[in-house]
């Protein structure tokens, strides 16, 4: 009886770190998703007409952000968080709460990147494994404005604890997450 009792027991603890480990590993659909989806995206002319500005607005950013959730970002990914940050070569971002805390915003992605990022090859989006539990992946498209200056486009997509679906939702969601000038 004993016996049986404590084997029960490993093999619900067993269960329980396999169910952890999976669910930190990479999402495959997602990764399959993202193949097909990074030449269409590289190659997307009017996105990078719309991404030759030299200084971001608001309007460019809501534009853009409508503009990739409408042709890219539908369906299986509205099991996403999906954050689009837009920012020139030498820009700084706002990370985190205060006044002063800025970083570049080239350096602040690559960092992560350099960090946590596994190439998904063919692509420049990166499994970020950051033990976080859920699929996370970070993508990144560079354009030249005509003052010659690199333009970046940041893509997070984040997996969503709340939905657990598969299937084609009509939305997906994205973060208001505009970079300013300094």
């Amino acid at each position: 009886m004993v016996i049986t009792l404590f084997s029960e027991k490993k093999t619900n603890e067993n269960l329980k770190i396999q169910a952890l480990s999976l669910s930190t590993e990479n999402d495959p659909e997602a990764e399959h998703l993202l193949l097909d989806l990074w030449p269409v995206l590289k190659g997307d002319t009017l996105l990078a007409r719309m991404m030759e500005i030299e200084l971001f607005e608001r309007s460019h950013f809501n534009d853009i952000s409508a503009y990739l959730n409408t042709n890219y970002f539908d369906g299986y990914w509205g099991n996403f968080n999906i954050n689009i940050y837009l920012c020139r070569q030498g820009q700084l971002l706002k990370v985190g709460q205060g006044e002063n805390n800025f970083e570049d915003c080239y350096a602040f992605f690559d960092e992560r990147i350099a960090k946590d990022g596994h190439l998904l090859t063919g692509t420049d989006f990166y499994f970020i494994d950051n033990q976080g539990a859920r699929p996370y992946y970070i993508g990144r498209l560079f354009f030249n404005n005509p003052a010659n200056i690199s333009n970046g486009l940041f893509i997070e997509l984040y997996g969503d604890i709340n939905v657990f679906q598969r299937g084609i939702p009509n939305c997906c969601w994205i973060k208001d997450s505009m970079v300013t000038p300094t």
